[in-house]
Formats: C-alpha cells, sequence, structure tokens
C-alpha cells in the first residue's frame, strides 16, 4: 500500500493518507486514491483522499499536497439531471474546485491532462465513497488514540532572561 503523509514546516507528519488505516487504495490516471475515514468531532466520515502518484515524497516537487473530500461534498462535485441521477460527469463547480486541487497536487493549473486525469479519479471514486461502510472498530481507536497525541510542544521564553514562563503541549 502506498502511505503519504503531509508535512509540517519541521518536516513532521501532520497527518498520513493510505496504509493499514484505509479502506481501499488504488492508483488511477497519475493519482492515489485513497478511500479512508477521518474524524471532525463527533463523527467519522468516510473520505476520499487524493494525491499524485509521480511525486509522492518527492523533496523537490513544488507541492505534495493532498485533496481530501468527505461524503457529503462529493454530491456537490458530481453533476445530476433532472431526476436526480448522477451523469457521470463532474460538475461546473467540481470542475472549479478540482483547478484549485491541481497546484496542491503538484500539477499545473494549465495542464489538461492532469485535469481530466483528476476528474476521471473523482468519477471512478465517488460512487465508491458513497458505498463505504461506517469506520470499523479498530479504525475509530486508532483515530481516537492518534487525536490525543499531541503534535507540538510549546514553550515561552522571556526575551531579555531566557527564563521559561510557560510550556504547553498541543
Amino acid at each position: 500500500m502506498q502511505i503519504h503523509p503531509l508535512l509540517s514546516s519541521t518536516g513532521e507528519p501532520v497527518f498520513t493518507a493510505g496504509g493499514e488505516a484505509a479502506w481501499k487504495v488504488a492508483e488511477y490516471r497519475g493519482y492515489v486514491a485513497s478511500l479512508e475515514w477521518t474524524k471532525s468531532r463527533r463523527k467519522f466520515m468516510p473520505t476520499l483522499v487524493i494525491w499524485s502518484a509521480t511525486n509522492v515524497l518527492n523533496r523537490h516537487a513544488v507541492a505534495t499536497g493532498m485533496w481530501a473530500i468527505t461524503r457529503v461534498a462529493m454530491t456537490e462535485l458530481i453533476d445530476f439531471d433532472q431526476h436526480g441521477h448522477a451523469t457521470g460527469s463532474a460538475s461546473r463547480f467540481g470542475i472549479e474546485e478540482a483547478l484549485e486541487a491541481l497546484p496542491l497536487l503538484g500539477k499545473d493549473r494549465n495542464d489538461k491532462q492532469a485535469l481530466h486525469g483528476l476528474l476521471d479519479v473523482l468519477m471512478k471514486f465517488g460512487p465508491e465513497l458513497a458505498r463505504m461502510p461506517v469506520a470499523p472498530k479498530r479504525v475509530r481507536e486508532h483515530l481516537i488514540a492518534k487525536e490525543a497525541e499531541p503534535m507540538f510542544d510549546v514553550t515561552a521564553k522571556a526575551k531579555a532572561s531566557g527564563k521559561t514562563l510557560s510550556e504547553t503541549s498541543i
């Protein structure tokens, strides 16, 4: 399985996609699509996380970001006919959002092939996102435990004396 970390300014992973906690990971049209669950306040949401397959873990890439789409947001990105059935193509809003996501994924905004590939990923994995089951217990426990771990230690020191005023973990 491919694992892709989103790194902080210090190079530490802030969010990791793919791997054991993912429901399904697949490579398609130059992108990696990972169907997984993310935690928001009290809910575990099915989420489609997309990143570029060609610049994964490449230090020299312009951007190695990820585009995450929840099940609720996916309905805004696909087009429906007058009867409420999906047409199999992206909505105007979906195309605009995909254009905005291209630089985040390390692609040029004017690259039509990259845009069409990204839209194809949305159309291929959107239905699977809609059919994702409830988050299994092991994933829920993993996300809750991960939330409890502090990401950064912050220390406030006085400029003049160098004395530590306070310390906290975020």
